[in-house]
């Protein structure tokens, strides 16, 4: 899980803080900031809490007095734990988790419909492409060979001097383009 944030409740924290003055209260948000980044845990060493406080140790046992009240030391031997962030990384361990697992599914059946999609294509698709040998089309102007299907072609596409009519390729000079139905293509 990223720990870059934190959820921090405002409103909660000053309803429990009002009492801490500003040294109390800056030492208390990063042993909270410490707890979030190890799962709630912060150690149960005067040195080490005194550096992650950044308070002078000389200080350190008073301040120790004041915010011994939030850690609960009987967790775990050796260690204090900051039950209201313990439960927050927690929570937001398990909704990063159930997000995780989403995405790989979610990306698991995107993979195997590419892949279906994919071996369908291959193998179930019909060629759409029909090649006539009883009689060739005229050769495309400017290609290096027959035409595939004179089917295929578009009214009124022209090669070389030919046109295709819809049914059959015509001379250019001999073509004239048909007229639409007033109420659409008979077709």
């Amino acid at each position: 899980m990223s720990k870059a944030w934190m959820p921090l409740y405002i409103g909660d924290f000053l309803a429990d803080t009002m009492h801490l003055n500003c040294q109390e209260t800056g030492a208390y948000i990063r042993l909270i900031m410490h707890a979030w980044e190890h799962g709630g845990f912060v150690p149960n060493d005067d040195a080490q809490l005194a550096r992650i406080a950044h308070c002078h140790p000389p200080h350190w046992p008073r301040l120790r007095k004041v915010l011994e009240p939030f850690l609960d030391l009987t967790k775990t031997p050796g260690l204090g734990y900051i039950k209201r962030v313990g439960l927050e990384f927690i929570k937001a361990s398990e909704i990063t988790n159930k997000r995780k697992a989403a995405a790989q599914q979610m990306h698991q059946k995107r993979r195997g419909f590419a892949y279906g999609e994919h071996r369908q294509s291959q193998s179930q698709s019909p060629s759409k492409v029909t090649v006539t040998a009883s009689k060739p089309g005229p050769a495309r102007s400017g290609s290096n060979g027959q035409r595939a299907a004179p089917g295929n072609a578009e009214i009124g596409e022209r090669m070389g001097k030919y046109v295709w009519d819809g049914t059959h390729w015509a001379e250019a000079d001999h073509w004239t383009p048909r007229q639409p139905h007033a109420f659409g293509d008979p077709r």
